[in-house]
């Protein structure tokens, strides 16, 4: 059975969360409808699919993945299309994938739409490269952090993103409060986040400084771009696409804004 949990007035977006756990389904429910989205439950993902076939509102599914009947990676491949057998010897020993009829198949338009953010105990780095590569957006540990958790349903439903000037960039940086090399490239920079290249996983929640001689010379006024990770997957150099939360002063943002909204893309060649 599906229940519905919503909040009186326009919500911001529909979450599903599937989880067996009638404690995790309240907990991430109450937390999301506090903060206005309007929340379905689901206890398995047989319940999860029905609910995505029948209700095209769902913009992001919050799965959990040992679950009865139907789990999390079986729903998770039948969303995304990815395959229609699992690997018999799989790590996870979660069975196989039941083939479907075309009749069944989800449009590519609600397989766009709708993200998934895996959330499971099971937090070392293989299994969650081996979430990510079946065709989550994101992945959250078993027991959650709040804070973690709403950033992460921000990010993926897009509420505030488009809001910011996002600026590409391709220098050279130097990151603090990681351990061994502490060399990486950023990406991507806004005044409220920051997307880099790395060579390991930051663990989620982490708090880090990122340190840069290019932008200290295009800022005229460096600012201590400090800030806490919140998501990170492997690409296909084996290096870690991680996005970072800034956390910023008001100050520090109006100076990180008046290079973003100018400037369009930024490189470190012309340093060299």
């Amino acid at each position: 059975m599906v229940f519905v949990m919503g909040k009186k007035g326009k919500a911001k977006e529909t979450v599903l969360v599937v989880d067996d756990s009638l404690e995790a389904r309240a907990f991430i429910g109450l937390k999301l409808k506090n903060a206005g989205y309007e929340v379905l439950l689901a206890e398995d993902g047989l319940e999860g699919i029905e609910e995505i076939e029948y209700n095209k509102k769902i913009h992001l599914v919050i799965l959990d993945i040992a679950m009865p009947r139907m789990n999390g990676i079986q729903m998770l491949h039948r969303m995304k299309l990815k395959m229609h057998v699992l690997k018999e010897k799989s790590t996870l020993d979660l069975g196989t994938v039941e083939m479907f009829g075309e009749s069944e198949k989800p449009t590519e338009e609600d397989i766009e739409r709708v993200k998934v953010l895996i959330c499971s105990a099971k937090s070392e780095p293989s299994y969650i490269d081996l979430f990510m590569e079946a065709g989550a957006d994101d992945f959250i540990t078993k027991p959650i952090d709040e804070n973690v958790l709403l950033e992460k349903v921000e990010r993926l439903v897009k509420l505030d993103k488009e809001k910011f000037a996002r600026l590409k960039t391709n220098i050279a940086i130097k990151l603090e409060g990681v351990e061994g090399d502490n060399s990486g490239t950023l990406l991507e920079l806004s005044e409220i986040s920051a997307r880099i290249d790395f060579p390991a996983r930051i663990s989620d929640g982490s708090k880090i400084v990122i340190h840069s001689d290019v932008l200290n010379e295009k800022l005229k006024k460096p600012i201590k771009l400090k800030g806490h990770v919140l998501y990170s997957e492997k690409n296909m150099r084996n290096h870690y696409d991680t996005e970072i939360v800034l956390d910023l002063s008001e100050e520090s943002k109006k100076i990180l804004r008046s290079l973003t909204t100018i400037s369009k893309e930024i490189s470190d060649k012309k340093t060299s």
